[in-house]
């Protein structure tokens, strides 16, 4: 027979492993469940959840989602890892509005207001405070 947590053989009528120590309950050679310990990922994937909420949306939101999928790899009941994954997903979704009403603006005020934005681009510059204002905008 072999030990169901650390798979070192052991005697048939033995009532402990021998090299990890754990139980066998009767007969059956069960062994108690072993409460899996959390992973730093999972505290990462909720911290930059929340993070993302405030800045560096699409930076934060990616890394919580990644770090998320890669804790509940490891501990599929991880709560925390299933909350940083919602919240890089809303911080993501956030990103994306953000960029289309930054654009859809964007083109609004150009419509309404010929030529402000084509003076800006043409500027000395060279279209930096467009790509700074957009930028900040996308950030914050």
């Amino acid at each position: 027979m072999f030990c169901g947590r650390c798979g070192m053989q052991v005697q048939n009528n033995s009532q402990f492993c021998s090299n990890c120590g754990i139980p066998f309950i009767s007969n059956n050679y069960t062994i108690p469940a072993i409460p899996k310990k959390e992973s730093g990922s999972s505290f990462v994937s909720l911290v930059c959840g929340i993070v993302g909420f405030f800045i560096c949306r699409l930076i934060m939101g990616t890394i919580a989602i990644t770090f998320g999928i890669k804790s509940l790899r490891q501990n599929p009941n991880d709560g925390k890892a299933k909350a940083g994954i919602i919240l890089g997903a809303i911080t993501l979704v956030i990103y994306i509005l953000l960029v289309c009403f930054v654009l859809f603006f964007a083109n609004m005020l150009d419509a309404t207001l010929p030529g402000v934005f084509s003076e800006l681009w043409d500027n000395e510059y060279g279209g930096f405070f467009i790509f700074a204002i957009i930028l900040a905008l996308l950030i914050a």
